[in-house]
């Protein structure tokens, strides 16, 4: 039998249902998009997407591959910027709905 409990007032993080019933998204995938959606804004502006991909099982590959899922889901989407020491940075933008 199933209950359905309602989320605490803090520390949780939404998720959609169409994301949990969306079978093109590996569990790796969607950990990954847990992850990302869990952090706090300060956090998330330190945190890179290879970072939060560490701690996959499966190593790089599956990381790699969890990416190019979400972005061709439309809910990762990154950005190469030259800052102003002319280092390249890659910008990323995590989206709980398709953009």
């Amino acid at each position: 039998m199933l209950r359905n409990v309602i989320a605490p007032a803090r520390d949780f993080t939404m998720i959609a249902n169409s994301h949990i019933w969306d079978d093109d998204l590996s569990d790796s995938a969607f950990r990954l998009l847990v992850r990302a959606l869990a952090l706090s804004e300060a956090r998330a502006r330190r945190t890179t997407v290879t970072e939060l991909a560490a701690g996959l099982t499966g190593g790089r590959i599956t990381a790699d591959r969890a990416r190019r899922q979400l972005t061709n889901a439309g809910l990762l989407h990154c950005a190469k910027r030259r800052d102003a020491h002319g280092q390249l940075r890659t910008e990323s933008l995590v989206s709980s709905v398709p953009l």
